[in-house]
């Protein structure tokens, strides 16, 4: 094999690991003007998809900054996550009801009415923890 060709083809392989080039950094503008205008709110990140080996720092190619609320204490229904979006929150509960109806007091009648609202109105016992914030959501796509 050619060095040529054998370097073509690890150069196409990499081709997916790498950032496009010019790398896109207009969010920066949106993060700092979100900074500017609220600056007394704190800025959390969120990452999904990110993979790398401890230790290593890598180029995410999705970035959006955005307005947030972010619900500021631990539930029995998020113990791994930040939950930033109530309507994910309600949902999440729902879906652990409808997964373990005996562990939440549902005796009888139709289990997905029951969780649904169910799911509500805890999910409203909840309502003084949410806390405006500045969310920075990155992922390696």
């Amino acid at each position: 094999m050619s060095n040529t060709l054998h370097d073509d083809m690890l150069l196409g392989l990499l081709d997916g690991l790498n950032p496009s080039y010019p790398i896109d950094t207009s969010y920066t503008a949106d993060l700092a003007q979100l900074m500017a205008e609220n600056p007394g709110l704190p800025v959390l990140f969120f990452a999904d998809g990110v993979n790398l080996p401890t230790g290593a720092f890598g180029h995410c190619s999705f970035v959006r900054v955005e307005l947030i609320e972010y619900l500021d204490a631990r539930t029995p229904w998020s113990i791994a996550c930040v939950e930033h979006n109530r309507e994910a929150f309600t949902r999440l509960i729902e879906d652990q009801l409808v997964r373990y109806p005996q562990d939440h007091a549902f005796s009888s009648g139709d289990l997905a009415t029951w969780a649904h609202a169910t799911a509500r109105t805890e999910a409203a016992k909840w309502d003084a923890f949410w806390k405006p914030a500045i969310g920075v959501f990155v992922a390696a796509e």
